[in-house]
C-alpha cells in the first residue's frame, strides 16, 4: 500500500473515531482488520476514548498512553474505572485499566454486548488499590448484566 493510501486511510480513520464509531465498526466499514486500524489510531495519536452521550453528542476524553509497568506504578492518571450504560441507563459492564483505548478496542473485537452500551463513564483513582476495591464496590452494588468476577447472582 502507498503512503498516500495509508494517509488517506488514517484520515477516515480520524474522522469516524471523532464521530464516536467503534473499532471494529471502522475496521468493518473500511474493509480492513481491526489490528489496522488500532495501529493508526496510534499512529494519529488517538489516545482517548469517544464517549457518547444519550442524546447522541460525541465527547473526546485524551488520556495519556500506556507506560511500561514500572514507570507506571503510582502514577494516578494511569488508574481508570469506566461504566458502560445502555440507552435506559442500565449498567451493562464495569471494568480497571491503565490504557482505555486499548481496553475499549479490545472490548470492541471481544466482547457481544459492546454494540449494546449508549454511553459511558470514567473516573481517575489515586492508586491501584483504591481502583480495585471500588470496581469491587462498583460491580457488587450495580451488578453489571455482562461481568462475571464479584457479580454474584
Amino acid at each position: 500500500m502507498t503512503s498516500r493510501a495509508i494517509q488517506d486511510r488514517r484520515e477516515q480513520v480520524r474522522a469516524l473515531t471523532e464521530q464516536g464509531m467503534s473499532l471494529r465498526a471502522i475496521a468493518d466499514q473500511l474493509g480492513v482488520d481491526s489490528s489496522t486500524i488500532s495501529r493508526d489510531r496510534s499512529a494519529l495519536g488517538l489516545t482517548g476514548a469517544a464517549i457518547i452521550g444519550l442524546d447522541g453528542n460525541v465527547s473526546w476524553q485524551d488520556f495519556a498512553p500506556p507506560l511500561p509497568p514500572r514507570a507506571r506504578r503510582g502514577r494516578t492518571a494511569d488508574h481508570l474505572l469506566y461504566r458502560f450504560f445502555d440507552a435506559a441507563g442500565v449498567l451493562l459492564y464495569v471494568g480497571i485499566t491503565h490504557d482505555l483505548s486499548g481496553r475499549f478496542s479490545t472490548h470492541s473485537v471481544e466482547r457481544g454486548w459492546w454494540g449494546q452500551w449508549a454511553y459511558s463513564t470514567v473516573v481517575r483513582y489515586h492508586s491501584r488499590a483504591a481502583l480495585e476495591a471500588a470496581e469491587r464496590k462498583a460491580i457488587k452494588s450495580g451488578k453489571p448484566l455482562h461481568n462475571v468476577v464479584h457479580n454474584k447472582t
